[in-house]
């Protein structure tokens, strides 16, 4: 059975170009605030052994985003675009998919636990910028 869990764990003691370091899965999004819209998710960071997509979903799991393919061993932070903008605050969910020839395949998994982050994408009427958003 598969569980879903926001976490970070290390998925392999590979290390990337001599470093010390292993090479982990992780994905962190933090809650974020736009103005009247929001047509980007900030993920802070996301990683993975294998080459991957971050795949943003929405409140019914359907997607509404989704990075460029990043290359296994790397970490991918910053912005993914959405397909379209949200209009209302609402919950994320930001998963790592396996990346695939034309796109993306599976969500990926470290021992049975589905590697996703929750956040909620906040909108602010005013149309002013708040803390960790555009």
């Amino acid at each position: 059975m598969v569980t879903h869990r926001s976490t970070t764990r290390a998925a392999s003691t590979r290390t990337t170009s001599g470093d010390d370091e292993p090479v982990g899965t992780a994905v962190e999004v933090p809650d974020q605030a736009y103005g009247s819209r929001a047509t980007v998710v900030r993920v802070d960071r996301a990683t993975h052994e294998e080459d991957f997509v971050v795949v943003v979903h929405d409140a019914e799991m359907a997607v509404v985003g989704t990075s460029d393919g990043v290359p296994g061993g790397e970490t991918f932070s910053g912005a993914v675009e959405l397909d379209d903008p949200l209009e209302a605050p609402q919950n994320v969910t930001v998963m790592l998919h396996h990346a695939t020839g034309d796109g993306f395949g599976e969500f990926v998994t470290v021992d049975d636990v589905i590697l996703l982050d929750d956040a909620t994408v906040g909108l602010d009427e005013s149309g002013r910028v708040r803390k960790g958003g555009r």
